[in-house]
């Protein structure tokens, strides 16, 4: 078990005032988790159409692209991962 969900656990069960800090933390895991999985590599199954992102080949080097069906996919792309958010300007 995570730190994190440790200390969730130790909230809720401290008083009900601090349940809702429990939920709140319990609430921002998840999106973190979430977050992080979508930065990592993903089947290529689940690419999405018309959306650039990130795609792995089967000679392991990484392109840019969309796709707009599933058949131009196979076998040549294993993975894909979203593009990151550009750089703000300063």
């Amino acid at each position: 078990m995570s730190a994190l969900k440790k200390v969730v656990n130790l909230l809720w069960y401290r008083t009900p005032k601090d349940h809702k800090l429990a939920n709140e933390l319990a609430e921002e895991f998840s999106k973190l988790e979430a977050r992080i999985a979508e930065l990592e590599w993903q089947p290529i199954d689940d690419v999405p159409l018309l959306e650039r992102v990130l795609i792995l080949r089967s000679d392991e080097t990484v392109t840019s692209r969309f796709f707009t069906t599933y058949d131009e996919i196979k076998p040549l792309y294993t993975h894909w991962m979203p593009l990151p958010k550009p750089p703000e300007e300063k």
